[in-house]
């Protein structure tokens, strides 16, 4: 069993269970109801993940990690442009990437 906070309220919480099926799918209960979900989309730094739930499509924001730096492309790192711990600002430059 797992509890859920509702609409960001630490004081509210849902109390839900989840079983894995054998399709690959969750089996999710609630209340007395049972819904199934899907994962429709891997999650990833750029666009989260996605679920479809009893039907309906859930789409997670990604984590927001500022001392983590991304890119939404794979390629290979040629240069760091500034050192560890250094402050970048939005928009900064920080490293230089090769990509195909």
């Amino acid at each position: 069993e797992f509890q859920v906070s509702v609409a960001g309220d630490a004081t509210k919480f849902v109390t839900t269970s989840v079983r894995m099926l054998s399709d690959g799918g969750y089996l999710i209960g609630n209340g007395g109801t049972s819904m199934v979900a899907y994962r429709t989309s891997k999650d990833d730094a750029a666009t989260g993940m996605k679920l479809s739930v009893g039907g309906r499509t859930v789409a997670f924001s990604p984590d927001y990690d500022p001392s983590s730096l991304r890119t939404d492309v794979a390629g290979k790192l040629v240069k760091k442009l500034v050192p560890n711990g250094t402050h970048v600002e939005k928009g900064g430059a920080y490293a230089e990437i090769e990509v195909m």
